[in-house]
């Protein structure tokens, strides 16, 4: 039966090979076989091709010498080739498509404000991966509230792979000019015959020989140092702490270190057993700790710290009524004289002031002299005053009966978070206020501007700057009034990029 098989075999593949050329081994074309498929059945005999796989399954007749590559026994070995797909080669690279970020809408809520204004940006966009508001990450599409120092150009940029998309914002601050305002107060206590301020805005005030202390716009309790002293002659108050208290008569100077409650020390100005008269009393802002006595005929040095009181013998006969001072020096004058001294009083030198007039005042402001004289606002750095070399404020011709120079920020009132920058930064720029017979003027480098039309004699460094006439006390208040436009183009104080960070 075997032999028999074996036989239609061989017939059968003697009938077909004629026709293998036209056949191939992987064509779907392929007839059906009625052969059993060798995966679905057992036995010797040989399998048919299908649709889902064109492997050949085939065994060889024993004895052959036909090598197909295959080895092995009598097994049945599945010969397996590839699908092919006339399609993508899934065996390849997956090409990545990266598609381009876009920046739909970025605005700003306003830009033209006033300075220190709160400003809304927003934005929207798409395909966006990560998204950077100046260096700062962000949401794909949001809102963020800024408050620009200055003017500012904000840029966002989006980001998705290697491609970017960037868009920018700029604010503008509308132009401010400066108004002022006068207040002016009369004062109960009478004439005013000296003024002195803290930096917290306390006034010392000696009217009629009578003490009184409080601010401007405040009222004004009179003190009493000691009930026996009919008539005072100086006053002072600490420059760095309002607390701490001088006032002066003949012979005597009181201090009080809680603001005029109690006046426990007494310091005696005598000379020879002679009580003296007192003109001035003055505490250094460079030091506190030291306070200087002028008087007729001399200077005296208080040291608060060490407890001490030393005669100044250079100016032995001088009659002392205007200080100031620096971590540098300190300046005393005369009625028409002016002395330096570089070691804290010890020793003084007498510098050339002729034909100023009378000297009415004295200030020190960040490394510059300035006196105010009959004939005028004079001024001189401090690092040259071993040898001075003096020159005159243009504009200013009558009598300067007291100058304050400060800084002032460029946007009146300060700015939020901001420290004050140096003199020399156009941030900040560097006027002087100063009191004539015929006003306040304010300015510098002969441009002049009135700020009140009252005849002053004193101002006080307050909050805003104070002027005293006879009887009363002037606050000049600085109003700053906005156009409702901005610029066309950025002003210098532009900062383009990223925002602004403070401090600096």
């Amino acid at each position: 039966m075997a032999n028999f098989l074996m036989r239609k075999v061989v017939i059968f593949f003697l009938v077909i090979s004629p026709l293998a050329g036209f056949v191939s081994c992987g064509n779907d074309a392929t007839a059906e076989s009625d052969q059993q498929d060798p995966d679905e059945g057992e036995g010797d005999g040989g399998g048919g091709g299908s649709d889902e796989d064109p492997s050949i399954d085939e065994e060889e007749p024993s004895g052959s010498d036909t090598d197909d590559g295959i080895t092995g026994d009598d097994e049945d070995v599945d010969i397996e080739t590839p699908d092919i797909d006339e399609g993508d080669d899934e065996g390849g690279e997956e090409e990545v498509v990266t598609v381009s970020p876009e920046i739909v809408s970025f605005e700003a809520g306003e830009e033209c404000v006033k300075p220190n204004t709160r400003v809304t940006l927003s934005w929207e966009t798409e395909n966006a991966a990560e998204v950077y508001l100046g260096n700062e990450a962000v949401e794909t599409s949001g809102r963020k509230k800024v408050r620009p120092f200055f003017e500012t150009t904000y840029t966002l940029t989006a980001l998705n792979g290697d491609e970017t998309d960037s868009a920018t914002v700029s604010i503008y601050f509308k132009e401010a000019s400066v108004a002022y305002e006068t207040d002016e107060e009369s004062f109960g206590g009478g004439e005013i015959d000296a003024v002195s301020s803290s930096d917290d805005g306390t006034l010392l005030v000696l009217a009629e020989g009578k003490v009184y202390k409080g601010k401007f716009g405040d009222d004004f309790s009179k003190l009493t140092p000691n009930s026996s002293v009919s008539k005072w002659s100086a006053v002072n108050i600490d420059p760095t702490d309002s607390d701490i208290l001088y006032a002066g008569t003949t012979g005597r100077i009181y201090r009080s270190s809680n603001g005029g409650s109690s006046w426990p020390d007494v310091v005696p100005v005598r000379r020879n057993n002679v009580d003296l008269d007192l003109n001035v009393i003055y505490t250094s802002p460079a030091n506190p700790d030291l306070v200087y006595i002028g008087f007729e005929g001399g200077v005296f040095v208080l040291d608060t710290d060490r407890q001490t009181l030393e005669l100044a013998s250079d100016l032995n006969t001088e009659s002392i009524r205007h200080f100031a001072a620096d971590q540098d020096c300190v300046v005393a004058a005369t009625k028409s004289g002016i002395f330096m001294s570089f070691n804290e009083g010890d020793s003084w030198r007498e510098k050339d002031a002729a034909g100023w007039g009378e000297i009415h005042s004295l200030d020190i402001f960040n490394g510059v002299l300035y006196v105010s004289a009959e004939k005028g606002l004079y001024y001189a750095e401090t690092d040259t005053l071993s040898n001075p070399s003096w020159e005159k404020e243009e504009g200013l011709d009558g009598p300067v009966y007291q100058a304050l120079a400060r800084q002032e920020p460029i946007f009146m009132g300060g700015v939020g978070g901001l420290v004050r920058f140096a003199a020399s930064s156009f941030f900040e720029p560097w006027v002087i206020y100063a009191a004539t017979e015929d006003g306040v003027y304010r300015g510098s480098n002969g441009e002049w501007e009135e700020v009140s039309a009252d005849p002053a004699y004193w101002i006080i460094e307050d909050e805003d700057p104070v002027s005293v006439s006879d009887s009363a006390l002037t606050s000049v208040e600085q109003t700053i009034v906005y156009s409702d436009e901005c610029p066309n183009q950025p002003s210098i104080h532009t900062i383009s990029a990223d925002p602004v960070k403070f401090p600096l």
